[in-house]
């Protein structure tokens, strides 16, 4: 942990100490512990992380006035369990968001360090009561709890996951709310706005399927001006609809069967199973006859400075040029055509 993150940290248990007056010095080292070295003792198995989750949360529990969301731990959040059972997250995205928060490197001995940092910012007897309670890290078997006194208090029931994710909560309870039985999201929006990658982080939340749009461009022999005038004509949206969405809408198995644009030919099929979530990433997924067979949509959105900054780094010259000319242009006549984004889409804005 280097010097800025630990003043982060300093920082998030003054807060931590403001609002919780009760707090006791095993609080604080509990405290340092997690913003250090995050939620990894509770990862013995995904398995195992989830059965935790749901004995927690089928839990009696009584008032308690300390259920923000999220509240910050250095480089991690604390989730609150009942807020976010609230909000839609079932037991397996939170286990997914904790098993996909970042390692890292410290050690107990980094732990200690900051406690005793710490404690030097404390008068008296609990700053000395904090250097104590660090010692006991020295002992390998030894975690951290919370005092008897701030759980009468504060009920603290939470999980704690990387601060990275925290953008991604709110779009992640939304569509909790739209495919808690299964279902199919539309993840559409403008050229490097972030869409593969929410779509692949939400994949790995919600347990669910991703298919590309890319792989469904209209074959050259039929790339008609008439069928390119039509705003989002690009996309074969008819084998889309026929062969991946419809099954799945309707519970039956279908076929993912890419479409290579240079060798102007379909690819060996891959067997779509039904149920669970299906996520549709791409240009397009928002057309009206897609849109009819999904349960959620979301507009990924970034600046049109950042999006060809990203495509300057990706693309060559010749091919950045295009999308100036070309794939830009018959993107916004696509939005512009069908209104998107309109009230029925989660806006994601990318930076």
């Amino acid at each position: 942990m280097n010097e800025a993150e630990r003043k982060v940290l300093f920082a998030d248990l003054d807060r931590e100490r403001a609002e919780h007056p009760r707090i006791q010095p095993e609080n604080m080292l509990k405290f340092l512990f997690q913003g250090i070295l995050g939620p990894g003792h509770l990862l013995a198995s995904r398995a195992e992380t989830v059965r935790r989750i749901r004995a927690e949360i089928g839990q009696d529990r009584p008032e308690c006035r300390e259920d923000a969301f999220i509240s910050p731990v250095g480089r991690y959040l604390r989730l609150s369990l009942p807020a976010a059972c609230a909000a839609g997250l079932d037991a397996d995205m939170i286990a997914a968001l904790m098993i996909g928060s970042e390692r890292p490197s410290d050690s107990r001995e980094e732990v200690i360090r900051a406690c005793n940092l710490y404690a030097d910012r404390l008068p008296g007897e609990p700053g000395e009561a904090l250097r104590k309670q660090a010692l006991r890290l020295r002992d390998p078997s030894f975690l951290p709890s919370h005092s008897e006194m701030y759980r009468t208090a504060y009920a603290p029931s939470y999980r704690l996951i990387s601060r990275a994710f925290e953008p991604l909560l709110p779009v992640t309870a939304y569509l909790a709310g739209r495919v808690r039985e299964g279902g199919i999201i539309a993840i559409d929006g403008p050229c490097a706005s972030g869409k593969s990658t929410l779509a692949d982080q939400l994949a790995a939340i919600l347990g669910a399927k991703v298919v590309h749009t890319d792989d469904y461009v209209v074959p050259h022999s039929r790339k008609t001006p008439e069928r390119l005038a039509i705003p989002g004509g690009n996309c074969d949206s008819e084998r889309l609809i026929q062969e991946v969405l419809t099954p799945f809408a309707e519970g039956r198995e279908g076929c993912v069967r890419p479409y290579d644009c240079h060798a102007d030919a379909l690819l060996p099929g891959n067997r779509l199973d039904p149920g669970g979530i299906l996520i549709l990433e791409g240009s397009y997924s928002l057309l009206p006859a897609v849109r009819q067979l999904t349960r959620a949509s979301v507009f990924v959105s970034a600046t049109l400075e950042t999006r060809l900054m990203r495509l300057a780094v990706r693309e060559s010259p010749e091919s950045l040029e295009r999308f100036k000319t070309r794939w830009i242009p018959l993107e916004e006549a696509y939005f512009a055509a069908y209104g998107l984004p309109d009230a029925d889409c989660f806006v994601y804005e990318t930076k």
